[in-house]
């Protein structure tokens, strides 16, 4: 059979085990090695599938992974997250709509010290959820900037979703974590300006007056908030300036997350465990996707797709604004179907030749890519934050959960055409590392 009609047939057959409920990775093997066997035998196809899978996983590159992750469970289990709110409910608590402020506040400071959406919006709603109801917030709103804070984490570094495209678009690591700042900075000053309207239009949203809390208050609130400070320079700052490589500076970041809980007596036995353990469960799940959607990735090269998608692209007879316009719906209705983590490995093998051939800077799609997933965190019927917050919060329905979202949809689309518009948010800070 034809090398190209099989790597056609093999993308409806994906979508087709998956939606029977097939774990992801399961289906990546199963497409791909099946692929592999139409086209050259099943016994070579188990040989090839092997040998990808160790000599694309065996890499230092991966490390920077756990890195991270571990980084981000022991702030979460050591309870900076609830300092920090803490401080920032002080400093803007005060003003109308001010606990939603300070939500994205702490929000926007904590995510440089994790990378998993979900571990914060899980935290943080166990945090904000009797703050909002103390305070007499409606609830969808609540629930709106819940589920919206938590989609910071994947632009504001140390970011997985960031590393994961740098190692399937094979650039640097370290820019594409400091191409994320700007855009993640702009994305929660656009969600603080939709707070702030709403407000304006529905006073109505906050059904008690905020108590008045005085300089020293706030001064000193400040004392609890240096540990995420010092994880967040060291780790970062360590990056940026070139004296770590983002392994590196994921492994200083951790190690320094470890020594401030401890020193702060924040973290005990019991906690180190927990953050040990969940560190050990999401790494396995992402490299399990990771391993198996490499093999895939090899197996659509041999079809030639991306070949064959960039050449089609080249010939349209249309602006390449109209083309990324195309890509990007495309991916705004894939996030609502499946794990963008699965769908980036899928698609940009066949997809991100055709935008670099476009003229279109491989490090700005990066961030472009990741905001896409970040919509996609909040979109039903897979938005994973919808359903994380349903987890932790039982009694919460799901129609004002998604309800109260949609409005921090619409502000993440906006943020998206922000980024298209004016590319050098993403560049600038990456433009200073060369």
């Amino acid at each position: 059979m034809d090398k190209s009609l099989v790597g056609w047939l093999s993308i409806p057959v994906f979508f087709v085990l998956a939606a029977l409920g097939i774990p992801v990775a399961v289906v990546l093997a199963i497409v791909a090695i099946v692929g592999f066997a139409i086209i050259g035998g099943f016994e070579p196809s188990l040989s090839l599938a092997g040998m990808v899978l160790y000599a694309k996983t065996a890499t230092y590159t991966f490390s920077v992974l756990p890195m991270f992750i571990l980084m981000g469970n022991i702030a979460f289990y050591s309870g900076f997250a609830r300092d920090f709110f803490d401080a920032a409910s002080k400093w803007v608590g005060g003003l109308k709509m001010g606990i939603a402020y300070a939500a994205m506040i702490a929000y926007a400071i904590f995510s440089a010290a994790s990378g998993s959406s979900i571990a914060a919006c899980a935290t943080m709603a166990k945090i904000l959820a009797p703050e909002f109801e103390r305070a007499g917030y409606n609830k969808r709103l609540a629930f709106g900037v819940i589920t919206a804070g938590a989609t910071l984490d994947p632009l504001i570094p140390p970011s997985l979703l960031m590393v994961i495209y740098g190692i399937i678009a094979g650039e640097s690591i370290a820019k594409l974590l400091i191409a994320g700042i700007m855009p993640g900075l702009t994305l929660a000053g656009i969600f603080m300006l939709l707070i702030f309207i709403m407000g304006r239009i529905n006073p109505k949203l906050v059904a008690l007056s905020n108590p008045v809390v005085t300089w020293k208050a706030r001064f000193s609130s400040l004392g609890k908030v240096w540990p995420i400070v010092a994880i967040i320079v060291v780790s970062l700052g360590g990056i940026y300036t070139g004296v770590f490589t983002p392994t590196e500076g994921g492994a200083v970041g951790a190690f320094a997350a470890l020594v401030l809980a401890l020193v702060s007596r924040r973290m005990g036995v019991k906690q180190l465990r927990e953050s040990l353990i969940e560190t050990i469960k999401t790494t396995s799940s992402i490299f399990i996707i990771i391993a198996t959607a490499f093999i895939f990735a090899h197996f659509i090269a041999v079809t030639r797709l991306p070949y064959q998608v960039s050449e089609f692209m080249a010939s349209l007879q249309v602006s390449r604004l109209a083309i990324l316009t195309s890509i990007i719906v495309f991916y705004l209705i894939l996030g609502c179907l499946m794990d963008m983590i699965a769908a980036m490995f899928i698609t940009l093998p066949i997809l991100l030749p055709s935008i670099i051939s476009l003229g279109y800077h491989p490090i700005w799609f990066g961030v472009i890519m990741v905001q896409l997933c970040v919509i996609a965190l909040l979109t039903p019927p897979y938005g994973l934050n919808l359903f994380t917050i349903k987890a932790v919060l039982p009694s919460a329905g799901m129609r004002d959960i998604i309800l109260g979202t949609l409005p921090f949809v619409g502000a993440s689309i906006a943020n998206l055409w922000l980024l298209v518009a004016f590319p050098q948010i993403a560049l600038f800070l990456p433009s200073l590392m060369d």
